[in-house]
C-alpha cells in the first residue's frame, strides 16, 4: 500500500528530525573543548541543509493538517519556529549557493557566504544552529504527538515497503591507503609522461605513496 502525502510528510519530519538529532549530539561532544574547524563547519553545513529540508516539509504539513481538521495547528506551534522563520531566507540561500549546489555553473560565489551572513545577521555560532535544532526536534514531537496513530501507521507502512537492507563491496579498512597508493602511482606516471608537475603527498598526513 502505498503511503499517502501526509504519511510521506511524516516520514519525512521524522528523517529530518533524526538527523538533526545526530547533529545536535555531536555539537554538544565537541562544545567542551575548543573544536577543529573543518569538524565544526562541516556540522553547521549539515544542519543547515536539513533545517533547510523542514522548511520545505512543514510547508507541506500545513496542507496536511487543514484537510487532517486541525488547520489552527501550524499557528499553535508557531512560537517554536519563529526563530528559524525569521532566518528563512539566509538559510536559504546559503543552503542553494554553497551548501547543496556547489557543483552547479551557475555558483559564482557572489555573494560570498560571509556576504550572506553580514546582510542579514544571520546568527551563525554553534549554540544559534543547537537552538534552532532543538526547535525543530520539540515540532516533530509535538507532530508525532498529536498524529500518534497517523504516525505510527506510516512508519509500519514505510518499514513493510522497504527493501531488505543489504551491504556490498568488500574493501577492507586495511586496504584503502595501499589501494590509494597504487592509483596515485598511475596517476603520477601519466604526469610525468605528459610533462607535467608531480605533486608531493606528506605520507604522514594522509599515508599515500604516490612518491615511492
Amino acid at each position: 500500500m502505498a503511503l499517502a502525502s501526509f504519511e510521506q510528510n511524516l516520514i519525512r519530519l521524522g528523517w529530518i528530525s533524526s538527523r538533526l538529532n545526530i547533529v545536535y549530539k555531536e555539537f554538544e561532544n565537541i562544545a567542551s573543548r575548543k573544536p577543529e574547524y573543518d569538524i565544526s563547519s562541516v556540522l553547521s553545513e549539515y544542519a543547515i541543509l536539513q533545517i533547510c529540508n523542514f522548511l520545505v516539509v512543514r510547508k507541506s504539513l500545513n496542507a496536511d493538517f487543514a484537510k487532517t481538521g486541525k488547520p489552527l495547528l501550524d499557528s499553535c506551534l508557531k512560537p517554536i519556529l519563529e526563530p528559524i522563520l525569521k532566518y528563512e531566507t539566509p538559510l536559504t540561500k546559503i543552503r542553494n549557493e554553497y551548501v547543496a549546489h556547489m557543483q552547479n555553473k551557475s555558483t559564482k560565489f557572489q555573494p560570498h557566504i560571509q556576504e550572506i551572513i553580514d546582510q542579514y545577521q544571520f546568527p551563525n555560532r554553534m549554540p544559534e544552529l543547537m537552538f534552532f535544532i532543538y526547535c525543530i526536534m520539540i515540532y516533530h514531537h509535538f507532530v508525532k504527538e498529536i498524529f500518534h496513530d497517523e504516525n505510527e501507521k506510516a512508519k509500519a507502512k514505510f518499514k513493510a515497503e522497504m527493501p531488505a537492507t543489504l551491504e556490498h563491496g568488500t574493501m577492507q579498512r586495511d586496504e584503502i591507503k595501499p589501494k590509494i597508493g597504487q592509483l596515485v602511482k598511475t596517476c603520477m606516471a601519466n604526469l610525468k609522461t605528459a610533462n607535467y608537475p608531480c605533486p608531493e603527498f606528506p605520507r604522514s598526513k594522509n599515508g599515500l605513496s604516490g612518491n615511492d
